[in-house]
């Protein structure tokens, strides 16, 4: 098991805000090795970080809008990857979407990442064909493959 640290909430640099969890030591992100998108953070772990927030409604239609957690980036350190380390930081989200009664977790995988296809698949993600799009281009000023959106429902825990 790696250390997992929730950070708590982060502001980007366009503004939306986030709340991290890291693996690793934390680390400026100023010294981080790869992982070129630039969240705007101070704290980044040294073996790798999800940034999530809370999205009201992903669907195209109106059977599912309930607001969801949705996994907005997600790092590993090269020399780290192959580690369970992306697992651990999914199931710590999924932890916390549990805990603050949240009944999914969302993200976006792109079609050239099979390691990410794989991950959504172990993990028991269904895709979704009917999520509403991420505008990425706007966000990484680039074309990236294909996105392709994935979904778990969890059990919120009852408070007793």
């Amino acid at each position: 098991m790696h250390s997992i640290q929730y950070i708590g909430p982060i502001q980007s640099p366009r503004n939306m805000q986030y709340e991290r969890i890291i693996a690793g030591e934390p680390m400026p992100e100023t010294q981080r090795r790869v992982w070129q998108v630039k969240t705007g953070a101070e704290n980044t772990g040294s073996q790798g970080f999800l940034d999530f927030r809370l999205k009201q409604s992903h669907c195209s239609d109106d059977t599912n809008k309930n607001p969801g957690l949705y996994v907005a980036w997600l790092g590993v350190e090269p020399e780290h990857e192959g580690r369970g380390i992306a697992s651990q930081l999914i199931g710590e989200l999924e932890e916390i979407a549990a805990q603050r009664g949240i009944s999914r977790v969302i993200f976006t995988v792109f079609s050239d990442s099979a390691r990410m296809l794989r991950l959504a698949e172990h993990l028991g993600y269904e895709q979704r064909a009917d999520l509403e799009p991420i505008a990425w281009r706007e966000l990484v000023g680039e074309e990236l493959a294909g996105p392709i959106y994935f979904e778990k429902q969890i059990n919120p825990q009852d408070d007793i």
